[in-house]
């Protein structure tokens, strides 16, 4: 999911976490930053996806979830007021 902002993220994610549906971030931050990968460019030099990276994150999504556990997440989100 990626949010409007920052802070529609951090409200977003912990009402979720809060009614039992887990997120994670997408990464910490640009990968680019990561002295592995310096050599692939500059991160500065990428400020959408910089700006995207921090509103977006993912709800988990296990291979043995069944109907309920999509019905829930539909359910909490359909009550989620921003």
């Amino acid at each position: 999911m990626i949010c409007p902002t920052v802070i529609d993220k951090l409200k977003l994610v912990q009402y979720l976490e809060k009614n039992g549906v887990q997120t994670r971030d997408f990464f910490g931050k640009n990968i680019l930053t990561q002295p592995g990968f310096k050599n692939l460019g500059d991160w500065k030099n990428y400020p959408v996806a910089n700006d995207i990276l921090y509103r977006l994150f993912f709800v988990g999504a296990n291979p043995n979830y069944t109907v309920e556990n999509f019905e829930h997440l539909k359910s909490v989100l359909k009550k989620y007021e921003n």
